[in-house]
């Protein structure tokens, strides 16, 4: 309201800022209108100097590191500055840890072994229900993992906070969680923790027309893959409770001869389930899968090995020369398929 060419001021303002959108409300604003041009100034200066606050504060993930994991054919981005977890046994994932250790995520993917009352492999709505049966649940929506359809969770597990992600096929399945010791710690690594599950990928989507087969070849030359010189695949169905043992406690006489042998000569053997047995529900309770199958992936590495850009070089250069290198294809996402040198000794 206007009162003669002057006002008193008469109100306040609130600053709020939502989803990088900053708001301003002004409520009950009356100033003469000398004022009003400098009110108007103020404004101007708060939004630019608000916006500048906002926009320094954009996490930067250009930086950030890649795991690949081969067995489920699936990558997630962590922080540089975070820990990767030692390799799994099964290699079924890897655990990530915060530079102080207060929160650790970890990445994996596992057998869809579970079947349902119909005889068919679960859904990813009844994993969910099994999953979260000893949690309250905080939060429980929908979302995707590229175009396949996922679950996005937030768990109250009584010592701990767990914030997750999903995916199921009628094969395998994939997820990513982080666990929190409290909310208050969740709220302070939330925009790092959800850069991290959002990151998790498949081979099936990543760059779309990209061959499934062909990793990129900038992964090739910063060792996200390593090359392998012999693999080798041994079926067992006597040692089975191998799966769910550490290497340490492995019952070394139960082995496949042929993995003892492999071990021998410097393969590194890992065990992992391929096929079971899930018995007869109980009533409502289905019974833990029991493991029928155990397929050994014995793999050999190189000695030394190095990937060169192929663009650089029609053949490697002299200081190579003690090597054996090979062309490899791989993915360049501005030219296509191309290729890299894999020099080995």
């Amino acid at each position: 309201m206007i009162e003669s060419n002057n006002t008193s001021f008469a109100g306040s303002s609130t600053y709020v800022h939502t989803e990088g959108v900053i708001h301003f409300f002004l409520n009950s604003i009356f100033l003469p209108p000398l004022a009003m041009k400098k009110f108007g100034l103020f404004v101007l200066i708060g939004i630019a100097f608000g916006a500048a606050l906002v926009f320094s504060g954009i996490l930067k993930t250009s930086d950030w590191k890649t795991y690949s994991n081969t067995r489920y054919e699936f990558r997630i981005d962590y922080p540089s500055d975070w820990t990767l977890g030692e390799s799994e046994t099964n290699n079924a994932g890897r655990e990530l840890y915060s530079p102080d250790g207060e929160v650790y995520c970890y990445a994996y993917g596992f057998e869809n072994a579970l079947i349902n009352e119909q005889g068919y492999p679960q859904s990813l709505d009844e994993f969910i229900d099994w999953l979260v049966t000893d949690a309250r649940v905080i939060e429980r929506e929908p979302d995707m993992l590229g175009d396949k359809q996922a679950v996005r969770l937030l768990l109250d597990e009584g010592n701990n906070i767990k914030e997750a992600k999903y995916a199921l096929g009628d094969d395998i399945g994939v997820g990513v969680f982080c666990t929190f010791e409290s909310m208050e710690k969740r709220e302070e690594y939330k925009g790092i923790t959800d850069s991290i599950i959002e990151s998790m990928r498949t081979d099936m989507e990543l760059g779309g027309e990209m061959p499934k087969e062909l990793a990129t070849c900038d992964e090739l030359i910063d060792g996200v893959y390593i090359p392998l010189k012999d693999l080798k695949d041994i079926y067992d169905s006597d040692y089975t409770e191998v799966t769910t043992t550490s290497r340490d406690a492995w019952d070394r006489s139960r082995l496949p001869e042929e993995v003892v042998q492999l071990e021998n000569v410097g393969y590194a053997c890992y065990p992992m389930p391929i096929e079971f047995d899930n018995g007869e529900p109980e009533g409502d309770v289905l019974p833990q899968p029991e493991v029928t199958m155990v397929e050994w992936s014995c793999e050999l590495e190189y000695e030394d090995w190095k990937y060169i850009n192929g663009l650089e070089f029609t053949y490697p250069p002299d200081s190579l020369k003690e090597y054996n290198c090979i062309k490899q294809d791989c993915w360049r996402d501005d030219v296509g398929e191309s290729n890299v040198w894999l020099c080995t000794k």
